[in-house]
């Protein structure tokens, strides 16, 4: 299942714009794993008597995309998705 939902806003000076999403994702097999994908990417833009200022960037937290990449480090030997004790994948990797 992936929702998303789109968001924009325009004032004279201001402009905003973004997008919400997540993916809820499931593998079966050797051990059941589920978790979310989520991505938010945001544009800026502000407009000033001379110049226009903007932003373009967002967050992506993929699981799939960070196991690929730890999977991948020399010397890890396990990878799970799911946190441990409230740390995040990447901690985990680390410890």
């Amino acid at each position: 299942m992936s929702p998303a939902a789109e968001f924009a806003g325009k004032t004279e000076r201001l402009e905003v714009s973004g997008r919400v999403a997540a993916d809820f994702v499931s593998y079966y097999g050797g051990q059941e794993s589920r978790f979310t994908n989520l991505f938010l990417p945001l544009t800026l833009r502000y407009k000033t008597e001379t110049d226009l200022l903007g932003f373009t960037g967002g967050f992506t937290r993929d699981n799939t995309l960070m196991g690929e990449l730890l999977d991948h480090r020399p010397g890890s030997a396990l990878y799970t998705t799911e946190p441990m004790d409230g740390q995040s994948v990447l901690d985990q990797a680390h410890h």
